[in-house]
């Protein structure tokens, strides 16, 4: 096995399990601990990707000053990449920064213009700030690019079905890019609250 590759599972692992509690809401204390352990372990190989976890685990925790501390310690090793602009928007949206998530979408944005993740993103953000002309703008090339509408467009209404779909998306997301942090649905954390029969949300 060469040296990064050991480093790179265990950082996709870990990013896994995290988007895992930011997309459903629901933290484990001892088992985020845990996790923020693994990320400070690989930050002599991956700074930007430890940095980057622990940004992540710090948004989980509320902790607004350490999430700001670790995402752009995250940019300065990674070059202000695009990735690492995007998850800092990510962590920044999921704590109620919208307007400086919207600035750092946009900066992954211009760096990546045909990239539908940041897309999407960028349509979560620009819905909440009730941007109409730039969510329209947004939704309009999420379709152009992958065929699909965007699910603040396919979902409309709220039900088991809709959960359904929206955990199938995310899992299919991890497997696409496990890299990302996955900005989480307020409607579909909800539903999911709500325990409906048959829905593993775990």
């Amino acid at each position: 096995m060469c040296p990064l590759a050991q480093p790179q599972t265990k950082y996709l692992e870990i990013v896994k399990k995290l988007n895992k509690m930011l997309f459903s809401g629901e933290t484990n204390e001892f088992e985020l601990k845990r996790l923020k352990k693994e990320a400070e372990n690989i930050k002599r190989t991956s700074p930007a990707r430890s940095f980057t976890l622990l940004g992540m685990v710090a948004c989980l925790e509320k902790d607004i000053d350490q999430m700001h501390s670790h995402h752009k310690n995250a940019l300065h090793y990674s070059g202000d990449g695009q990735t690492y602009l995007q998850n800092y928007a990510v962590s920044l949206n999921a704590l109620g920064i919208v307007d400086k998530a919207h600035e750092y979408a946009l900066e992954a944005y211009e760096k990546e213009p045909d990239d539908p993740i940041v897309i999407g993103l960028l349509a979560q953000i620009t819905n909440k700030l009730d941007m109409d002309d730039e969510f329209q703008k947004y939704v309009k090339l999420f379709h152009k690019l992958t065929g699909k509408k965007h699910y603040l467009v396919s979902f409309p209404e709220d039900d088991g079905e809709t959960l359904s779909k929206k955990l199938s998306a995310f899992d299919k997301l991890m497997d696409e890019q496990p890299d990302l942090i996955v900005e989480p649905d307020p409607k579909m954390m909800k539903l999911a609250e709500e325990l409906i029969e048959g829905v593993d949300i775990n």
